[in-house]
């Protein structure tokens, strides 16, 4: 159903329409309309504040409260925009680290995000090292996206079953600002797997709904010493199997086509909007201050060309040590202001040592 038809629909039969029409008149059509379009992306961007579509685990008042809980959070921490498939470094308390300050960071490679509400969860992934952490969790000190991207697939998973170089990055990586307004890349690297061996899921099953890896079909196809063994042989063939007509597993081909299970397993659209009406003007807003504040520690002051000077060349004297700790380092002693002063000392030194050479030469007489 298109987002038209369905906000007619809502319209209709919903009770609180009239407040519908009193913020769309006090904001004026077009106004409220941009604002709605344009906080279509944050289900992407914060999906944690979309509660969960199960029957069984709504509240209302819990998601609302929940919802309260995740913005006075989001007041004292960092918590920036990332995707699965985006560089992020993470700083948690840690009672067992051996800093003094008692703080760990890890940088790695998101390659899951699940849950909803204050169980909200990511899992990045570094040289075969994963750490699971808990978005909204107390010890989370400070969240830095270093690479805004994302990847083809919702789930990296495979990456465990694939070399190692696909998941290694160094622990000092510089962050990487996007221009603003620029739209988030998309990687499309295509992972090449591993024997199958190592394998941790059956990925030759579901190359339909994963796009981001790739594989020969010698990897999983047993050798005539593996088919000799009995239970290898049918297993082999079971999995030969999956890939028929009335496989184990063919009715996933057929979800996508029921939309009463799309519509049990997903939040409307409609709901969606009052979520970003409640919490949409304190997200951007703080998603403001942060980019400022990236930008600020991202920007580098060029540093001055060196101006070739008369007092680069010439020969300092005895107490020169002594006036540079007063006026500055070399960086002052450049400066204009302080160059006028060096050559007006440079002057009087020169007049004074020709009346000692006239006084030398008098007292020679």
């Amino acid at each position: 159903m298109s987002r038209s038809l369905s906000s007619i629909v809502w319209r209709l039969t919903s009770t609180s329409s009239s407040s519908y029409y009193a913020t769309s008149t006090a904001l004026g059509k077009k106004t409220y309309a941009d604002i709605v379009k344009r906080r279509e992306k944050f289900r992407f961007i914060y999906p944690e504040f979309l509660p969960n579509p199960d029957p069984e685990f709504r509240n209302l008042l819990v998601e609302k409260l929940e919802r309260r809980d995740m913005m006075a959070r989001r007041e004292v921490v960092d918590l920036p925009e990332f995707y699965v498939g985006s560089i992020v470094a993470v700083t948690a308390a840690d009672p067992n680290s051996p800093n003094v300050n008692r703080q760990t960071r890890f940088l790695g490679i998101c390659i899951a995000r699940w849950g909803s509400g204050l169980r909200a969860k990511f899992t990045l992934r570094n040289a075969g090292l994963e750490f699971t952490y808990q978005l909204y969790s107390p010890t989370v000190l400070k969240v830095e996206t270093i690479r805004l991207e994302r990847r083809l697939d919702d789930e990296l998973f495979y990456l465990r079953n694939a070399p190692s170089e696909f998941s290694t990055f160094p622990a000092d990586m510089e962050p990487e600002i996007l221009p603003e307004g620029a739209f988030v890349p998309i990687n499309e690297t295509v992972v090449p797997l591993n024997p199958k061996s190592t394998w941790l899921a059956n990925w030759h099953q579901l190359t339909d709904r994963f796009r981001g890896y790739e594989m020969t079909e010698d990897m999983w196809t047993p050798t005539e010493e593996q088919m000799a063994i009995p239970s290898y042989r049918q297993k082999y063939k079971k999995d030969k199997l999956h890939k028929g007509y009335l496989r184990k597993g063919w009715q996933d081909d057929v979800r996508q086509f029921d939309i009463l299970l799309h519509y049990r397993k997903a939040i409307s659209i409609e709901e969606q909007d009052a979520i970003w009406a409640e919490v949409g003007d304190r997200l951007e807003e703080r998603d403001r201050e942060m980019r400022k504040v990236a930008a600020k520690k991202a920007y580098q002051k060029p540093a001055p060309a060196l101006e070739s000077s008369r007092a680069d060349a010439i020969e300092k004297p005895d107490w020169w040590g002594e006036y540079s700790k007063t006026v500055g380092a070399s960086k002052s002693f450049r400066d204009k202001k302080r160059m006028k002063k060096w050559q007006e000392a440079e002057k009087m030194m020169g007049v004074a040592g020709k009346m000692f050479e006239k006084s030398d030469k008098g007292n020679d007489k």
